[in-house]
């Protein structure tokens, strides 16, 4: 039975960028699940804080 709490990503990224995510987790011992993953909650995160923290004045469109 399939684990509908997961989803698979497919993406296509340069490969120094790839080649970097290999080195991290080569020195850290992640796999490159658990970096995207936690890169992707930092992001998300910080991109969300800095959603609220703005003020109706400071947003330009």
């Amino acid at each position: 039975m399939a684990d509908n709490r997961k989803a698979i990503i497919h993406c296509c990224i340069e490969k120094s960028v790839y080649d970097m995510l290999t080195e991290h987790c080569a020195r850290t011992g992640q796999t490159k699940t658990m970096a995207i993953r936690r890169a992707i909650l930092a992001y998300c995160n910080a991109a969300a804080k800095n959603t609220q923290d703005a003020s109706p004045e400071a947003v330009k469109e």
